[in-house]
């Protein structure tokens, strides 16, 4: 891979979905020890403020953004699951498509994947 890389996740809110809070303790990671990847959480259902507040809550080292309608419409396309997408400029097609990972094993894997990327 040679493009900029960036991780987007599409998640329900951490008080709709309580395991969306180990999801995005599970991409700060990647964040943290992937600084080639540049991370950012889209969240339904947040105000911005709520979003700021979530990312504070959580010591985040990447943005929470809320949900503009469009993306929230993108999101019920996928049937209304969590979805992580990471991208690279200069290709056509996504690098992978990852569903919600809302068990341990689950982001374990998420996180091989991701660190198998090179």
């Amino acid at each position: 891979m040679t493009g900029k890389r960036y991780l987007l996740a599409f998640l329900a809110s951490t008080e709709t979905c309580p395991a969306a809070a180990d999801e995005l303790l599970s991409l700060n990671e990647v964040a943290l020890n992937r600084p080639d990847i540049d991370v950012v959480a889209i969240i339904d259902g947040l105000s911005d403020k709520e979003a700021s507040d979530v990312n504070r809550s959580l010591a985040l080292s990447y943005p929470i953004l809320s949900a503009a309608k469009a993306l929230i419409d993108t999101k019920r396309e996928v049937r209304g699951s969590a979805l992580k997408v990471l991208l690279e400029t200069g290709r056509r097609r996504p690098v992978f498509l990852d569903g919600t990972a809302p068990t341990g094993t689950e982001r374990r894997a998420f996180r091989a994947r991701i660190e198998r990327i090179r």
